[in-house]
This record gives structure tokens, sequence and C-alpha cells, in this order.
């Protein structure tokens, strides 16, 4: 609040009728593509055919390993990545049809995973995302490790669902003991609400072609406030050579961006914040 003028953070959105389906990811993932933003390979599961016939669309234009994911959602819920096959597609897609979820396939891609707050066309913060992940002491057991982990993260960003299966692929389960040093990651979703942790990234390190891109996002969306999830190798490689766009949050969390900036630059960070709002 200032000079008489009060802004609630969560409401800086006025919802017009292009933001209407922004948690819609299968109505977004048409907006991008009609826009030219770079995003995987797509299909919204159609539950009034059969799954043979659901496959046959999808291997004709993705390819594995694959992301399936809730059409409407949050948090990392009921996402599941690293699909190598036909009988896993087949497994998740069911548990999501049976929870009255509609269902998107995404081709999976790697890099590196960033989240980039924008306001009003200004770039407030970006911050790397990494999946989260335990290391074995030779005592506790997998499980175990993941409540110890928890306890030294805020409610709000402990792992909720670790990716059982995917512990499997690297060779182990729940009840196991991890060896002294191993690692192994919890689950492939980089999500702050699952567990995630957080590194800074220096804005002056971001090619000028993806600063162009995330802001064209905002406005694509026709939001004041975006939290834009984007994969690739490197921020200073421009986006047409490797680079995707996964989601955009309307309501993102600006505290991930304040609690990694450096001391020196906290100030400069709620100044630019405070700026543009008032």
């Amino acid at each position: 609040e200032k000079d008489g003028k009060k802004i609630n953070y969560k409401k800086i959105n006025n919802y017009n009728k292009k933001y209407k389906y922004v948690n819609d990811k299968f109505k977004l993932k048409e907006l991008y593509k009609r826009n030219s933003i770079p995003i995987p390979n797509y299909y919204k599961w159609d539950p009034t055919t059969s799954s043979e016939e659901n496959i046959i669309n999808i291997n004709k234009n993705i390819i594995f390993p694959l992301v399936v994911k809730p059409i409407i959602g949050e948090k990392g819920y009921g996402v599941k990545t690293d699909i190598t096959n036909n009988d896993e597609l087949i497994n998740h897609v069911s548990e999501l049809l049976s929870s009255n979820n509609d269902v998107l396939i995404e081709q999976q891609v790697t890099g590196k995973e960033y989240r980039i707050m924008v306001l009003n066309d200004v770039i407030i913060g970006i911050t790397q995302k990494i999946p989260p992940f335990i290391i074995g002491d030779n005592i506790h057991s997998i499980s175990e490790l993941i409540n110890i982990l928890n306890n030294t993260k805020e409610r709000e960003y402990r792992i909720h669902t670790p990716d059982i299966s995917y512990i499997k692929k690297q060779g182990f389960n729940m009840s196991s003991i991890l060896p002294i040093g191993k690692k192994i990651v919890i689950t492939n979703v980089a999500n702050m609400s699952n567990g995630s942790s957080l590194e800074y990234i220096d804005i002056n390190k971001v090619h000028i072609d993806n600063i162009s891109l995330f802001k064209k996002i905002n406005n694509v969306l026709g939001l004041k406030l975006s939290g834009i999830d984007y994969i690739c190798d490197n921020l200073q490689t421009p986006y047409y050579m490797n680079g995707y766009v996964i989601e955009v949050n309307s309501r993102p969390s600006f505290d991930i961006h304040y609690n990694i900036t450096p001391d020196s630059k906290k100030e400069k960070l709620l100044d630019s914040l405070l700026n543009i709002l008032f």
C-alpha cells in the first residue's frame, strides 16, 4: 500500500477473455503454437476412443521418453516423467482418467529448467530449478532420507510426491538404504512445490532473444504477471536453438526469487518490483 493505492499481489492479473483458459494446459499449447512460441510436441488423450487408437496417434508425432500430466493441475501433482514405453504410458493415463482428469502427453525435452518472472514487460527474476535429490549415508532408507530433507524445507516446498518408478529406474526402492555418497533424484519434475531447490541466475547472462521471448509470452497470454517454466541447455543460447516453454504460472511466487538473490542485490530487486507496481 502506498499513497492510498493498495495492491493485492495475488490479484495483479485482471482476468480478461484471452486469459480465461490460462489453467488449461492444452488450450495454452494451442495458443503458443499459433504464436510461434517454442513448445515440445504434444497430444491430448481422447477418452472416447480406444487406447490402441490413441497410441497410434501419439506414435505418429511424438517419440519417447514422454511426460504425462493432467490438463488442469498445479504444483506437480499427477505429473509423470521418463515414460519410455506404451505400457507405462497407458498405466499412468488410466490413473489420471480414473480421477476424472483430462490428460496431456508431451515429448520430454532435456536441459536445465528455469523459472522466469515477468511483470509488465520487465524480467523481475530468473532462477534455475533443480529436481530434488538425496545422498546416501549407509544408515537411512530412501523414505527416511526424504523425510529428513523435508524437515529442512518450509512446508510449501517439501517433496509431496516421490516418483517411485523413477527411483526404481535408478536401481532402488523406497526402503533401500543408499551407500555413503550415492546420489539419486527423487522426481524428475522440477517443481518448487515438490521439493526442487533453486539457484540464482544473473539476467545479464541471458541471451537478448530469450528476454524478448519471455516478454512476448506475457503479452500473448494477456497477463501483467507470469512465471514461465523454460527448458534449455544454456540461457545464453537463443531459444530457437533448442529452447522450450513448458508451463506458465499466472500466480508465481516472488519469494523463490527474493530468497536466493544475493544480499547485495535484494534491495534493488524489491525496488524494481515496487516501482513497477506503484
